[in-house]
């Protein structure tokens, strides 16, 4: 069974989720908070069903839309950290792709859009599961 694809594309103050071969469209918009976090989580639990048994990890894939600067979204932690409500999505394995902007340079014209993260997600090689 190969793991299930969760890409989440943050942006300032919202964030917003495509599963590829699961969804057709992408979920509402999240706010950037605990509330929109567990709004989410209860979103994604609907989405994907009950985990089988001895199903491989969910590759959680997160993509900037925009740089975000010294103040990052609030729920990269919770992600990062594996914290509840996001917890609950166990298991789970998550790479980070931010926008970077050199200094002296300038940052991108538009923020990306989720066709782009989707795009990165698929490139990004994936995470070996926790032992």
């Amino acid at each position: 069974m190969a793991p299930i694809q969760l890409v989440l594309l943050l942006s300032v103050g919202s964030f917003q989720a495509f599963m590829p071969g699961v969804t057709t469209a992408n979920s509402p918009v999240f706010k950037d908070t605990a509330e929109g976090l567990q709004a989410f989580t209860t979103w994604a639990e609907t989405t994907m069903g009950k985990p089988g048994f001895n199903q491989p990890p969910t590759q959680v894939c997160v993509v900037g839309a925009v740089p975000f600067g010294n103040q990052p979204p609030y729920i990269v932690r919770p992600i990062y950290e594996s914290k509840m409500p996001v917890r609950a999505l166990e298991p789970y394995s998550a790479t980070f792709h931010y926008v970077e902007v050199p200094a002296g340079a300038k940052p991108p014209a538009h923020p990306r859009t989720m066709k782009e993260a989707v795009e990165i997600c698929s490139k990004a090689p994936p995470v070996p599961a926790r032992k």
